[in-house]
């Protein structure tokens, strides 16, 4: 790392991770702490730490665990594909019965095809039992579009591994290069001594390809931070992650569920109007004051 210093800060003009990897080896150059790692990339710094409130892993988020991007990735063809062969009425023996011997996601062996299912119930629950799963499930169809920020949410929701990686996401400005490195990095930090060599390089690799499949990131090989696309579908579904985390009024616009959809909030704003109108979420806006609620998808 080459340092320029600047007054009484020190300000990175050539940063690089460096990985070296052998059958047994992992090793690599790493700034561990996340505000100087963040002033060192020229960023602003936020604290973008997530605590999933105790009461939110009712509706189906996961604070513990390992989750599926040390072997999958968002699998939002598999997702696509499975939501459009059964009915939103669906059940979770269905879902399997789809997978596993209808095989649906065109798998070459039983054994794919089992452990897809293991990894889109980890990721996605597929039973409309789970809040997170049925208010998806209620928006999957409106916008196509707005499928892979849905997909996006839910799997930040329920799975650590890529939860940890988001920080390095929207830390990096728009057009600047996000390797596997800079993500296997920060999941280090995150679970030290809890994952080996091959598993930290399979999470980097699967991971980014993660964030691709959101529209975070653009580049088959060298992978650039793009601009996700929302829409009123997804915006709706950010803003009840955020009120089942127990955000309320403005600041829902405010959540690191709401900044996962990389728009301004007098954007979200607009997209909360329209998805108000549309009946998936009641929006009241005057002056200062925001009131939200959700009706719809928190139905019983």
């Amino acid at each position: 790392v080459s340092v320029g210093v600047v007054s009484d800060k020190e300000i990175c003009f050539d940063f690089q991770i460096k990985v070296n990897i052998s059958a047994d080896r992992l090793t690599w150059l790493y700034i561990s702490n996340t505000l100087l790692r963040t002033q060192l990339l020229g960023f602003e710094g936020r604290d973008l730490t997530i605590t999933i409130p105790a009461t939110a892993l009712a509706f189906g988020f996961a604070q513990n665990g390992m989750g599926s991007h040390g072997s999958r990735t968002l699998m939002l063809s598999e997702l696509r594909l499975l939501l459009t062969a059964l009915p939103p009425t669906a059940t979770l023996v269905e879902y399997q019965q789809a997978v596993v011997q209808d095989n649906v996601l065109l798998k070459k062996t039983i054994s794919t095809r089992q452990e897809s299912f293991r990894r889109l119930r980890e990721m996605y629950a597929l039973d409309n039992n789970v809040r997170l799963f049925q208010a998806l499930r209620d928006l999957w169809e409106i916008e196509a579009e707005a499928q892979r920020l849905l997909a996006l949410l839910c799997a930040v929701a329920r799975d650590p591994l890529l939860r940890e990686t988001a920080e390095v996401i929207l830390n990096t400005p728009f057009g600047t290069s996000v390797t596997k490195e800079m993500l296997l990095g920060v999941v280090s930090q995150s679970f030290p001594e809890r994952l080996n060599a091959t598993s930290l390089v399979n999470v980097g690799k699967n991971t980014a390809s993660s964030w691709q499949q959101s529209g975070h990131l653009v580049g088959r090989i060298n992978k650039v931070r793009h601009r996700a696309k929302t829409c009123p579908a997804s915006t709706t579904y950010a803003l009840l992650l955020g009120y089942l985390c127990e955000a309320r009024g403005d600041n829902l616009f405010e959540t690191f569920w709401s900044r996962l959809l990389d728009a301004p909030k007098n954007e979200l704003h607009d997209q909360a109007g329209l998805a108000s109108q549309s009946g998936w979420l009641d929006y009241r806006h005057t002056g200062n004051v925001t009131d939200i609620s959700f009706r719809y998808l928190l139905r019983d």
